[in-house]
């Protein structure tokens, strides 16, 4: 696999294996699936695990045969949309993991080796400079969508967050600005899938590890407790309900993240992670994160019949907000 300029092994298979499949067949050189980028009935999505001559196909290159917009593309692609980062981060990831086998196996060697391939890149002199993005890319996006609404985002927390669409491409545009209430990541949300994506380094987007949705929010009203959730969706839904919140973006919970939160205003946190594997183990990483620095509460859904906050009722939210108990263990 091609990755930053250097061919590297990467092992797709145990990639892959960390995550959930919905209606999963996998075999010796292929993987089946449900599509993870829209709603799938039978499993129409798949990904090469290894390099296969006679069907043209080469390992991690995907297709989805029931997708309109997404219908195939790069592993890099879909290992971005998984770890819910961008490309650049995704890269980054790979190289840091696999390279070692390039370099004699000396971990430090292989940063080393990473940061060398990305030196001479644009991607490269633009994160060490990191400039916020200029707010007039917005402009072209001063458009609604429904899709928002229907989510139960109410269009006043629209217009605060700066929300927008992408008529070109058919997505919510959902801005994230940093603690100084500068733009620094644009994410593109699909309207009609699941599929979704930041934008790159290379066009001045910051990495989604450094980052927190929500967090100019806490520090412009000087606010003490939120709610912490996964995706910038149920924060907003949070928002409309009257209830502060920020999102990390994913289900990984970075030292950067963490910084973010213990140099603003917060002295509470509500743990509203996901209620699935994913979100057990991102509630698990703040509390062994922020342990003893700050107040912590957990967040309890009262059954499985929500996956996330988005998807209860407002009343309910509410209530599950003021009952969330105060918790500093990991066993909880």
């Amino acid at each position: 696999m091609r990755i930053g300029g250097h061919y590297v092994s990467v092992d797709v298979r145990a990639e892959l294996e960390a995550f959930e499949w919905d209606g999963a067949k996998w075999s010796e050189r292929k993987l089946q699936a449900r599509s993870p980028f829209r709603e799938d009935s039978t499993p129409s999505f798949y990904v090469w695990l290894e390099d296969s001559p006679i069907h043209n196909a080469y390992a991690g290159q995907w297709g989805d045969s029931g997708g309109r917009e997404y219908v195939r593309g790069s592993f890099v692609t879909l290992l971005a949309y998984l770890r819910q980062e961008t490309e650049d981060e995704t890269r980054e990831y790979l190289l840091a993991k696999y390279a070692p086998g390039l370099v004699g196996g000396n971990l430090i060697e292989a940063h080393r080796a990473v940061a060398q391939i990305f030196e001479n890149s644009r991607e490269f002199s633009r994160a060490i400079r990191r400039k916020p993005i200029d707010f007039s890319i917005l402009k072209k996006y001063a458009f609604r969508h429904p899709y928002l609404e229907r989510r139960g985002i109410s269009e006043q927390v629209q217009r605060a967050m700066r929300i927008g669409y992408d008529r070109e491409q058919k997505a919510v545009v959902i801005p994230w600005f940093n603690q100084r209430g500068e733009l620094v990541q644009i994410k593109r949300r699909s309207v009609s899938s699941k599929f979704f994506r930041y934008l790159s380094a290379d066009d001045g987007g910051w990495p989604v590890r450094d980052l927190l949705y929500g967090i100019d929010v806490i520090h412009r009203k000087n606010i003490e407790h939120a709610v912490i959730c996964e995706a910038e969706i149920d924060a907003l839904y949070c928002m409309t309900n009257g209830i502060p919140a920020i999102a990390v973006g994913g289900s990984s919970f970075s030292d950067k993240k963490r910084d973010l939160i213990l140099r603003s205003p917060l002295r509470r946190l509500t743990i509203a992670t996901d209620n699935d594997q994913a979100g057990e183990k991102l509630k698990r990483q703040i509390l062994a994160s922020l342990g003893g620095s700050i107040q912590l509460n957990i967040l309890k859904f009262p059954n499985n019949s929500y996956k996330d906050l988005n998807d209860m009722p407002a009343d309910l939210l509410k209530k599950c907000v003021e009952q969330a108990g105060t918790t500093n263990l990991l066993s909880n």
